[in-house]
């Protein structure tokens, strides 16, 4: 539960483009038109997509980001597939927008305080 808010809240905040600091992203490269060469910018709007980078295309690789791993005191979201790996290693250089910002870090303490205020506890048992 606690792992899913915070994958959810560093995708929403992805989708909004939002970098982990929570500043906005650069704005896509390539104001230049011809006959020949269309923006990307413009092509995402074609598409009905918003023209801002967010690592939005076909959702492929936002639907390949999962949790991973979990434990009693750690969660390990990351992306399934090396396609999906590759493209996000070269975007997150671009602009760090994968990872814990304060917006998902709020998200995560949320999360907890839900699970505490619900007296849900979840243990742990070795394998």
């Amino acid at each position: 539960m606690v792992a899913n808010a915070a994958k959810d809240s560093v995708t929403k905040r992805i989708v909004s483009g939002i970098k982990v600091d929570g500043t906005a992203a650069r704005p896509l490269k390539g104001d230049v038109k011809s006959d020949k060469y269309v923006p990307y910018a413009e092509q995402k709007r074609r598409k009905g997509l918003q023209g801002i980078r967010n690592w939005v295309w076909s959702g492929k690789t936002l639907k390949s980001m999962q949790v991973l791993r979990v434990n009693e005191d750690r969660a390990v979201i990351g992306f399934v597939g090396s396609r999906a790996d590759r493209i996000t290693t070269k975007l997150n250089r671009i602009d760090r927008m994968f990872g814990l910002g304060v917006s998902d870090e709020q998200a995560v303490n949320a999360a907890v305080n839900k699970l505490i205020e619900s007296k849900t506890y979840i243990t742990f048992k070795p394998e």
